[in-house]
C-alpha cells in the first residue's frame, strides 16, 4: 500500500486570504507537491481504491494582527472537498464532528499561527460527468471561518491518503 498527500503551500502559491469570508467559503486549490519546495517526491493523487483520512490546516493572522478570535466552522457549512474549480462536484464532506473547532494558536514573533487536522475518512468516487471534467491531483478545499476575519490567511492545506490495496 502506498500513501501520500496533496496539498496547498503558501510557499509556492502565497497565502489564501480568508478576510471577509465569514459568510461565505473560500477556494483552496490542492494540488500534488511541487518540485520546488522541499518535498520533492510524490506520488499522484490516485483516482481509485483510496481513502481520504484527514486535512491539516495551518492559518495565520500575519504580523502585528492581534489574535483571531474565531473557529472554522464544521457541521453543514464546514470545510468540503469538490473535484471542480466551481465547488458543485463535491467529492467529501463536510468533516466528521460537530459545531466549530478551535484552533491551536502559537506565536511566531508577532505572527500568530493557527493549526487543526479535521478528519474526512471517506473513500471517495470521481463523476463521471464529462461537461464537468476532472483535473489529475487536484481538488478543491472550500472552508468557511467565522467571528471577525481580519488578515486570515491559509498559508497550508494537506489532505492525506492511503491506497486501500495493494498498488
Amino acid at each position: 500500500m502506498s500513501s501520500g498527500f496533496i496539498e496547498f503551500d503558501a510557499a509556492y502559491a502565497g497565502g489564501v486570504a480568508l478576510s471577509g469570508a465569514s459568510s461565505a467559503h473560500v477556494k483552496v486549490t490542492m494540488q500534488k507537491p511541487s518540485d520546488t519546495t522541499d518535498t520533492k517526491w510524490f506520488q499522484g493523487l490516485p483516482t481509485g481504491m483510496v481513502k481520504w483520512s484527514h486535512l491539516e490546516l495551518i492559518l495565520s493572522n500575519g504580523p502585528g494582527n492581534g489574535t483571531y478570535g474565531g473557529h472554522l466552522n464544521v457541521g453543514s457549512s464546514g470545510p468540503f472537498l469538490s473535484w471542480d474549480s466551481d465547488g458543485f462536484q463535491i467529492a467529501a464532506g463536510p468533516t466528521q464532528g460537530s459545531g466549530n473547532i478551535a484552533l491551536v494558536q502559537r506565536v511566531d514573533g508577532t505572527e500568530y499561527k493557527y493549526m487543526v487536522t479535521l478528519t474526512f475518512d471517506v473513500v471517495p468516487t470521481t463523476p463521471f460527468d464529462a461537461a464537468n471534467e476532472v483535473e489529475a491531483d487536484k481538488v478543491y478545499l472550500w472552508i468557511k471561518p467565522s467571528g471577525t476575519v481580519t488578515n486570515l490567511k491559509c498559508i497550508r492545506a494537506r489532505l492525506y491518503w492511503n491506497q486501500l490495496g495493494k498498488g
